[in-house]
């Protein structure tokens, strides 16, 4: 967005954008970011969503907040060295259905090694491609068994598919 004033501010934080962006002469688009930021780091997301919807672009302070965000536990090596300002973490989940949606990782992993073995085939049977992209990925310190390559060739192409 632009840093023009689009009209009355009628949110707490359009008001606090608007002071802010008076007070230290900046953008209307840089003290949105701030605003968007001092509320993200108070586990509040209504004025991001809010001005996501109007069409405000965040900038880097408020993306680099997402990301971290949104990072599970798992991964704290990739956290901030200042986590503390960041105390609270954006969790995806579903509005309407039941259970787990599919997992997508998972599914392109199978893909990738379903088709792997199917381009084997043309020269080699069955099993020896099997066993051929369970080396080559063991070489890379992958931890697949020969059973999860074999299902995600029978998912993917059935197990008509084998000579």
């Amino acid at each position: 967005m632009t840093g023009k004033r689009d009209s009355s501010p009628s949110t707490p934080w359009d008001v606090e954008a608007e002071r802010v962006q008076q007070e230290r002469n900046i953008l209307l688009g840089d003290a949105r970011d701030r605003v968007a930021y001092d509320w993200l780091k108070n586990g509040d997301v209504r004025p991001l969503a809010a001005w996501l919807l109007n069409g405000y672009e965040p900038g880097y302070l408020v993306r680099r907040a997402l990301g971290w965000m949104l990072l599970a536990e798992h991964n704290a090596e990739n956290l901030p060295k200042r986590i503390d300002d960041l105390p609270f973490q954006l969790v995806a989940k579903s509005r309407h259905c039941k259970g787990r949606p599919p997992d997508r990782a998972k599914k392109t992993r199978d893909q990738l090694l379903a088709d792997n073995v199917h381009k084997l085939m043309s020269e080699m049977s069955y099993d020896a491609a099997i066993e051929t992209v369970f080396e080559e990925i063991r070489k890379t310190a992958g931890r697949i068994g020969r059973q999860t390559i074999r299902d995600a060739y029978d998912q993917r192409y059935g197990k008509k598919g084998r000579p």
